[in-house]
């Protein structure tokens, strides 16, 4: 894909009510195109390990921080686990586990053993907890691919994102393809739950920028943005729309962010 398309999710991004700034740092090449007797335990869900995939399945790198990436063959990913568990309740939100970073259409997307997701369709992962930790994963997940452009963009926007009608026409009406390989962005690092209910969580992610247009950074800074993620239709969906999303620049305080195991 040119880069036309993310520039046309980024202009989607523009329209919406409230200013949106999505700073994202681009890493570049080349431009080409136990078990009891005294009650049942719940069944565990079934595992795809890497020591599971087969040679054909897709390969592995590392991103700029050192993290383990996947890259698979399959256009959407692959799941590591075919179900989820219950994801737990506002009390107890803990991370993920058996996280993984997967590149698709050239973006991070965050697949776990125990969270989700747990199916795909088309470029599209999906299917999550549905407790406020499957919102915590489909939150980033779900707006990584839709500022990825392209067909995945579409498709997310379909039934994964609440927006005006005139971001989502935008994102549907953006030109499919996807992007080279070559155009990587970096995955998050930490989240911190601001709000929940069992219908609605906030969410801040801590994306890492290498540097800026004055040079790079002697380390990675963390920049922050906040989402809000709402239960709709049995799933869980981030809202782009009015005052939901907010780009909160550099921060240096971390107190109360949750670092991925990656």
């Amino acid at each position: 894909m040119q880069k036309k398309n993310l520039g046309v999710v980024l202009i989607v991004c523009a329209a919406l009510a409230t200013v949106i700034v999505v700073v994202v740092m681009l890493v570049r090449g080349p431009q080409e195109s136990a078990e009891t007797t005294s009650a049942p335990t719940a069944a565990q869900p079934e595992q795809n390990t890497q020591t599971d995939r087969g040679e054909d399945a897709g390969s592995i790198t590392t991103d700029p921080l050192g993290r383990q990436v996947f890259v698979p063959s399959a256009g959407g990913g692959d799941v590591l686990s075919s179900t989820a568990d219950d994801g737990g309740t506002c009390q107890d939100i803990r991370r993920p586990e058996g996280l993984q970073i997967q590149r698709i259409n050239a973006y991070p997307v965050l697949f776990s053993t125990d969270t989700g997701p747990t199916e795909v369709a088309g470029s599209i992962p999906f299917g999550y907890s549905e407790g406020p930790r499957g919102a915590v994963l489909a939150g980033i997940n779900t707006y990584m691919l839709m500022m990825s452009g392209g067909t995945p963009s579409k498709e997310i926007a379909r039934s994964h994102i609440l927006a005006e009608q005139k971001v989502l026409d935008g994102l549907r009406d953006a030109p499919p393809g996807f992007n080279p390989p070559e155009l990587r962005q970096l995955s998050t690092v930490a989240y911190r739950v601001r709000s929940c209910t069992d219908r609605a969580v906030v969410i801040e992610y801590a994306m890492p920028q290498m540097g800026d247009e004055s040079g790079v950074f002697p380390e990675p800074k963390w920049r922050v943005i906040s989402t809000l993620v709402v239960k709709d239709e049995g799933r869980w969906k981030i809202s782009v729309s009015n005052d939901a999303f907010h780009d909160l620049g550099f921060t240096n305080d971390r107190e109360g962010f949750t670092e991925w195991n990656l």
